[in-house]
């Protein structure tokens, strides 16, 4: 908190936000809000608009759940979303049958909404949400196309990586659960299910009840667990409401951050779709031998179009996340310094303007440099960036594929990038590639 001066291996951006993060929580005290800063106004302009549609979602689950052999764990057995109004839908499933039917009534109410309200988001806090309606959408063979549509629109709105770049906060622990005496006032938790081990706790405890017959002590507990949920949905509602007011007084005004056309995404296979309603419930335990055959070729007939999924997948989730949350992942960069070697050039023959940076700082364990100068690598920057980005969520960083046209041994790399067209030469420095 108090250090001046270089630290070898670390920034001098990232130095500076370690030692105010320290400065802050020096000064917080027990038992009152902790201080605040907010430090990258800007970043807020990501924030959508608010709209009477607008959905604040959080989920339920029970890691150690399973079923049969013990071939699939955990279970997602509360889907609880409230609205503006802080008004509570929940939907319930005890086991894996009822988590489909429960996702399938799920995406059901989101589509009716989105019809009534075209410009409703869906405000969650982290990835947990976002990445379970794909494992879910996954391991039931329904609502893929459906989740898939509401990440390419940008429904989902994580809340968690907008505040670590837009605001410090004096508590060690960004969850949301220490952020809540920011803007909760009295409405602070007081129920017996304070976080999420007690959730899981309870939970096993009602099924226990629920499987020796005893329904009516079981309901209180997973009464106490809705409460638990509900309380999780306002507190995110509260959150993005918090960020607003923070925007507000920043003169940051919301919903300008640019946003593009979205490529019509492909039909999905007329022949899949048949073959998957003849296999049936992948979970159904007394399914033929023939019917999982069957489901075996309708996984053959998309299976590179789901390969680049996943693909995709974890890239526009890099775009999101804090970098510390990925920078340790194979053939990725977490860029330090940046030198330009060749500023925005076009030589003869040439038809777009491109420049070359050297780029250093540390590669992800078991990463392997490749040069080429065909183009490879996403080059990121943070947002709103020199350009615009298609298909990413609100204030996500603008990546665009460079060339590897360099390498030192110390794992520096030179990389070529083209300028975008219709954008003028820019002199931002990439954070990653």
């Amino acid at each position: 908190a108090e250090s001046t001066g270089p630290v070898d291996g670390i920034p001098d951006g990232t130095l500076d936000g370690l030692r105010e993060q320290a400065r802050l929580q020096l000064r917080a005290t027990p038992g009152e809000a902790p201080p605040v800063r907010v430090y990258n106004a800007p970043v807020l302009a990501a924030l959508p608009h608010p709209d009477g549609g607008d959905l604040f979602f959080d989920f339920e689950g029970d890691p150690l759940y399973t079923e049969g052999a013990g071939e699939r764990w955990g279970l997602d057995y509360l889907f609880g979303m409230v609205d503006a109004n802080a008004e509570f839908t929940a939907f319930w499933g005890h086991d894996f049958a009822a988590e489909r039917l429960a996702l399938e009534a799920f995406l059901a109410f989101v589509k009716e909404r989105r019809a009534q309200y075209p410009r409703m988001h869906i405000y969650h806090y982290a990835a947990y949400e976002q990445t379970h309606l794909l494992a879910l959408a996954a391991r039931h063979g329904v609502g893929e196309e459906e989740v898939d549509g509401l990440l390419r629109d940008g429904v989902l709105v994580d809340l968690y990586p907008l505040v670590r770049k837009a605001v410090r906060v004096g508590s060690r622990s960004y969850s949301i659960k220490k952020l809540e005496p920011l803007y909760m006032g009295t409405e602070l938790r007081e129920s017996e299910v304070t976080n999420g081990a007690d959730s899981i706790t309870e939970y096993a405890n009602a099924r226990d009840l629920l499987a020796l017959g005893r329904e009516d002590e079981a309901q209180p507990l997973l009464d106490a667990l809705g409460d638990y949920n509900r309380y999780d949905c306002v507190s995110t509602l509260r959150l993005r409401d918090w960020l607003l007011d923070r925007a507000a007084e920043n003169g940051i005004p919301v919903g300008t951050a640019p946003v593009e056309e979205l490529d019509v995404p492909p039909e999905e296979s007329p022949l899949r779709a048949a073959l998957l309603g003849y296999a049936g419930d992948p979970l159904d335990p007394h399914r033929t031998p023939d019917r999982a055959a069957v489901a075996l070729a309708a996984a053959a007939i998309d299976f590179h179009r789901r390969e680049q999924k996943t693909f995709w997948q974890s890239h526009y989730a890099r775009l999101i996340q804090p970098i510390e949350e990925w920078a340790e992942t194979r053939d990725v960069l977490a860029v330090d310094t940046v030198r330009v070697v060749r500023d925005w050039y076009q030589d003869d023959g040439q038809r777009v303007e491109r420049r070359e940076l050297l780029l250093s700082g540390r590669w992800g364990p078991g990463s392997a440099v490749r040069v080429s100068e065909r183009g490879g690598p996403f080059l990121l920057y943070e947002f709103p960036g020199p350009f615009r980005q298609p298909r990413a969520q609100p204030g996500s960083r603008t990546a665009r594929t460079v060339a590897v046209i360099g390498a030192t041994e110390d794992g520096s790399v030179v990389v070529r990038e083209t300028l975008p067209r219709d954008v003028l030469p820019y002199r931002d420095a990439p954070t990653a590639l």
